[in-house]
């Protein structure tokens, strides 16, 4: 995964996989356009928070926004899938 930045934007998609909906940053294979896995556009970080965000988004961006954080990480505990920041 990715924060890309000009400025105040960041590049964003909003997710239509029934088992992830919703906006994220982008990852994997990345060609920055719109497709059938989502719309793809520049939103300014400040109004991240009032959008349909994935999941674990929010904390997503405090790694990319807070010095003090470095590290977003998911590890197995029995049968669920918990994250962490570091």
């Amino acid at each position: 995964m990715c924060m890309i930045c000009d400025g105040n934007k960041v590049v964003v998609i909003d997710r239509k996989k029934k088992d992830g909906p919703g906006i994220t940053f982008p990852g994997g294979h990345v060609e920055l356009q719109s497709s059938d896995e989502g719309e793809v556009w520049w939103e300014e970080v400040d109004k991240l928070p009032n959008l349909n965000l994935l999941l674990d988004m929010n904390d997503m961006i405090r790694v990319f926004v807070e010095d003090e954080l470095i590290e977003f990480f998911y590890y197995q505990s029995g049968d669920r899938w918990i994250y962490d920041l570091k």
